[in-house]
């Protein structure tokens, strides 16, 4: 949900749709346009974070959000192609998603994982002792908040409304 409000909640967050004719077209643009901001990232530029401050991210901090569907077709794609393993690599850390809630257009997200920021507000243990069957019963309570800096980079990937074909 984090992901999509920094998509919805400001209208200046960098994307991308995808465009094509078909779904294997879709997914080459897809892996191309991933693998094409990640490494543009890499380097210092203003392009990709809302509050246009020069900055950059490695590939070991990139943290790519990749939907399901895609995920499979990319994998499917890399088997087929199995002479260019190394050129479908993505370069960051990957993790595979079933949606990204609400937002339907979001298929893939490119982030800083510096960015990214979790802390407890309350995390606390209490129990109960059931003498008549003599167990006792824990609970534990954590209250988490989690935050995205908008000084870091964010890119997204979005699905289009229907395929070229479909006018």
């Amino acid at each position: 949900q984090l992901l999509a409000d920094c998509y919805t909640k400001d209208g200046n967050a960098k994307s991308v749709i995808l465009s094509g004719s078909s779904k294997a077209e879709l997914v080459e643009r897809y892996l191309y346009e991933l693998k094409k901001h990640s490494m543009n990232m890499t380097f210092n530029t203003r392009d990709y974070n809302k509050m246009g401050v020069l900055n950059r991210t490695s590939y070991d901090d990139q943290i790519i959000v990749i939907h399901k569907d895609y995920a499979l077709d990319i994998d499917m794609g890399v088997l087929a192609n199995t002479f260019n393993v190394d050129k479908m690599k993505l370069d960051g850390k990957v993790i595979i998603v079933d949606n990204f809630n609400a937002d339907k257009e979001i298929v893939g997200c490119i982030f800083d994982r510096r960015g990214v920021r979790f802390w407890d507000s309350l995390r606390t243990m209490e129990t109960l002792r059931n003498p008549d069957a003599l167990y006792t019963n824990y609970w534990l309570h954590i209250w988490q908040g989690l935050s995205y800096a908008y000084f870091h980079n964010m890119f997204f990937i979005l699905e289009p409304d229907k395929l070229d074909t479909e006018e």
